[in-house]
């Protein structure tokens, strides 16, 4: 099972001591030394230990500002030997909880596992209980991870963090368009550039189309990674039916390059455009990225959140932006990059 994390905030005393770590299923030896090797300068007090009382004790005589327990299932209830049970993991986020929130109490994270459909272990009442719901995912097989809310009091749950994984630990990544993009292959063709919106964050990633094969009377192979397999089909018999591509027989195989996966259907265009830049063997001139949701008619539709996606292009050096003409109300005022409105998906094959 993966893991998710609970954070209880509250305002900690600046006379408390930085940290407790609370292990219950690692040895305080082997914390220690991971500890060590990831924050050589840190000093965090480790107990391991799954006796809520203990911890709670713990926890009254050293008055850490922060506690960070792993895990919330590996806690009995009080008069019950058993972990694990909805009963346990509740009470136990209940007493965390309640000294979360006293006057001497400090910052609380519950590390907790979650199933194998995405939600917590146990019962529901516990996301109820905390301020915090946090999501630490992994993306793919890279060494990515993203910091995602389910649930925030205080602020939105929109924002996103990125973090990348070092031999030393997590490490913020600031600007995650250039962990991605490499503008040294962007004179190849089948290469099409979009604006992905991840949380409130824009990123940039490259949709690579590779479309080989001939004319045969045979099913032709498709293959999609990073894309939805169901979008990607309807592209495809949009630019047969609509833009009279030839794609009977031929292999069309469809990719994300660093294997981010998109699922928001503004990146429509980009796949479409990718596909007709292979087929013509011609790369798109310009330095351009592609923003748009491509209809059954072939028509270019809407998207959201477009001055940001301008912003950013421009703020990482793109020249131009292809964007729906029906969202050029909100790109009216693009600066430093070139803006070209789109209606249907056949005017991408014009600028090749």
């Amino acid at each position: 099972m993966g893991k998710s994390t609970l954070m209880l905030q509250v305002a900690a005393s600046p006379h408390l001591q930085p940290a407790l770590y609370v292990t219950s299923e690692e040895s305080a030896a082997a914390v220690a030394e991971r500890s060590r090797r990831i924050a050589p300068d840190s000093d965090p007090l480790i107990l391991a230990e799954n006796d809520l009382d203990t911890v709670l004790d713990a926890c009254e005589k050293s008055r850490p500002r922060t506690v960070v327990v792993d895990s919330l299932q590996m806690f009995a209830s009080t008069g019950s030997s058993l972990s694990g049970t909805p009963s346990a993991v509740r009470e136990t986020a209940a007493a965390l909880g309640r000294y979360a929130h006293r006057e001497n109490g400090a910052a609380v994270f519950m590390v907790g596992h979650i199933t194998k459909a995405g939600a917590i272990a146990g019962p529901k009442l516990v996301e109820h209980m905390v301020d915090a719901v946090l999501y630490f995912e992994a993306e793919g097989n890279l060494a990515l991870r993203l910091l995602r809310a389910r649930k925030n009091r205080f602020a939105s749950t929109d924002s996103v963090g990125v973090f990348s994984m070092k031999e030393t630990g997590l490490a913020g990544i600031s600007d995650p368009s250039g962990f991605f993009m490499d503008k040294s292959h962007s004179h190849l063709s089948g290469t099409a550039p979009t604006a992905a919106l991840i949380g409130d964050r824009v990123l940039f990633l490259d949709v690579q189309a590779l479309v080989s094969g001939s004319d045969a009377e045979r099913p032709g192979a498709r293959r999609v990674s990073g894309l939805d397999p169901n979008r990607t089909s309807m592209i495809l018999a949009v630019l047969e039916r609509r833009v009279g591509l030839k794609l009977q027989g031929k292999d069309v195989f469809l990719n994300v390059a660093g294997g981010v996966a998109i699922r928001e259907p503004a990146s429509d265009l980009a796949v479409a455009a990718s596909i007709l830049s292979n087929m013509a063997d011609i790369p798109f001139s310009g330095n351009s990225v592609f923003v748009g949701e491509v209809g059954l008619g072939g028509e270019v539709r809407r998207v959201s959140h477009v001055s940001l996606r301008v912003r950013e292009a421009a703020r990482m050096g793109f020249k131009q932006i292809i964007l729906p003409k029906s969202n050029s109300a909100e790109a009216a005022d693009a600066r430093d990059i070139s803006v070209v409105f789109v209606d249907n998906v056949s005017q991408i094959r014009k600028m090749l």
